[in-house]
């Protein structure tokens, strides 16, 4: 036997199957270093961004402007109901807090940001045609458009509803699965 094929059990003493070099530092500087370079800016990406740049920085920016969106959507609401407007700016104000209220706590966001944009549309098409044009309910239908496209993020009802949806299906699956394995298998035999 040759004593280069052979590995040393002992820790002091290197061999062919050494893997440690004890030379190295604690930290792993290909780990550190591989951090730092991802964290430059690129002047050609922030100039030129693409869209997968812009979709990643929505999605890690949805907390905040979700939250800023809704506090704007609540108080224009406040504001439309504090103006003495009559029944329709009450409504007005009425709506545009429950679909703040909805959309700060992140509840079925896109179905109900669609029909809060579909909503301020057809207010600020109506706002045109009686000659007093409303650019606020405008932008908030842009705004509404799109929450409706991009959803509610990371922490939301929605998120947990989800989970609560996918975790009872795979329970109904694992006891289907195992009611298939017992006396009644027959029953489930296609």
């Amino acid at each position: 036997m040759k004593i280069q094929d052979t590995i040393s059990v002992n820790p002091g003493k290197t061999a062919l199957g050494h893997t440690e070099d004890y030379t190295s530092a604690i930290f792993r500087t290909q780990v550190v270093n591989k951090e730092a370079a991802s964290h430059k800016i690129d002047l050609v990406s922030f100039l030129f961004p693409s869209t997968a740049a812009g979709f990643t920085g929505l999605k890690n920016y949805a907390l905040p402007l979700r939250a800023l969106f809704a506090t704007i959507l609540i108080v224009a609401g406040l504001s439309s109901m504090a103006t003495l407007g009559g029944f329709h700016a009450m409504g007005l104000g009425i709506v545009e807090i429950v679909f703040g209220g909805l959309l700060a706590i992140g509840v079925l966001t896109r179905p109900v940001m669609f029909g809060a944009a579909i909503f301020f549309a057809i207010y600020s098409a109506l706002s045109v045609r009686t000659g007093h044009a409303d650019i606020s309910s405008l932008s908030l239908m842009f705004g509404c458009f799109i929450f409706s496209a991009m959803g509610s993020g990371k922490y939301s009802v929605d998120l947990l509803l989800r989970k609560s949806v996918k975790k009872a299906i795979k329970h109904s699956k694992i006891k289907k699965a195992n009611s298939a394995m017992g006396y009644k298998a027959l029953h489930y035999a296609k």
